[in-house]
């Protein structure tokens, strides 16, 4: 979420800065930066969904075979 932010407010800052015209002049009139934000909270919200599903999913796996099975799953007996 923070990286969300951060990027928005980059985006604020600089972009208007950035744009010009074919002519090499500021476009007029000024940029205006519209970011969809309830679509990117959704985004955010289904992605945070899947990344806790996998870390579930991964921690079930360790509790069902053991964490020291786990852990010494690589090694020659």
């Amino acid at each position: 979420m923070g990286g969300t932010l951060l990027a928005g407010g980059m985006a604020t800052v600089v972009v208007p800065h950035l744009v010009l015209s074919g002519q090499v002049t500021a476009v007029t009139p000024p940029v205006r930066l519209d970011i969809p934000w309830i679509q990117t909270a959704i985004l955010l919200t289904v992605i945070a969904a899947a990344l806790f599903a996998i870390v579930a999913a991964l921690a079930g796996s360790l509790r069902r075979r053991g964490l020291v099975r786990a852990r010494h799953a690589g090694e020659d007996a």
